[in-house]
């Protein structure tokens, strides 16, 4: 019972908590009334009407960012989508993959995360960072156009798209907006990637690594979601 008793405010139950506590001795608490011990601490720390219990409400997640993190879930999927294309698709005549489908799989999650990781990595309120996020979103879809370029073009893209995403993602743990668990996994996805250029002659586990980049698309959507209104330093730049 003690542990219903803790879900009260602090100050709650500094006024009424030995008072409850000794009624509760003398009448065991039946699980009805359990239960609406514990609606009552909901509605203690919803509606504080003691002095000192008033709860700060979490802030609202705004629209704009909920949408950069669903540009980052679809960019996720669409690149992870695309690798398994080429698993799944027959080879060509000549034994190499089937990247038919693959390159436009890649260009949407190219386009798609680097924006969201524009947007996200943004310092709210600066004008100059607001312009560096534009500029992160703009190299990211302008390399994604070069999908259906020749085959060293786009090649250049990805080489330069890991590169891009790393710079983004510490530019926004930098600013306090983004967690370093996401430069971890883009710094990780960024090896994967380059590592796995390999794997469309070769092997099926240097492939795989190939589609890491698509899961830190995925963690960054969750993260701007979970993260968001979490305390942060934040540092000029």
């Amino acid at each position: 019972m003690s542990a219903i008793l803790r879900l009260y405010p602090r100050a709650w139950r500094e006024r009424y908590g030995d008072e409850l506590a000794a009624l509760l001795e003398e009448h065991p608490a039946s699980l009805a009334d359990q239960l609406d011990l514990i609606r009552g601490a909901l509605d203690a720390r919803l509606h504080p009407q003691v002095p000192g219990t008033e709860v700060v409400p979490e802030q609202e997640i705004p629209m704009s960012q909920k949408l950069l993190a669903l540009l980052a879930a679809i960019g996720g999927v669409a690149w992870i989508a695309a690798g398994a294309t080429m698993f799944l698709l027959p080879r060509t005549a000549e034994g190499d993959r089937d990247t038919s489908l693959a390159f436009i799989g890649f260009a949407v999650g190219m386009a798609l995360i680097g924006t969201a990781l524009g947007g996200l990595g943004t310092r709210p309120g600066s004008r100059a960072s607001t312009q560096t996020g534009v500029v992160i979103s703009v190299i990211s879809i302008v390399m994604a156009l070069g999908a259906p370029w020749p085959w060293p073009l786009f090649i250049g893209a990805l080489l330069v798209f890991p590169i891009l995403t790393v710079g983004a993602t510490l530019r926004g743990y930098k600013n306090g907006v983004l967690p370093a668990w996401i430069v971890v996994a883009f710094v990780l996805a960024s090896i994967g990637l380059i590592a796995g250029m390999d794997g469309f002659v070769h092997t099926d586990t240097r492939l795989a690594l190939f589609m890491l980049p698509g899961f830190a698309g995925l963690l960054l959507a969750a993260t701007a979601l979970v993260y968001h209104g979490k305390p942060a330093t934040i540092i000029p730049a």
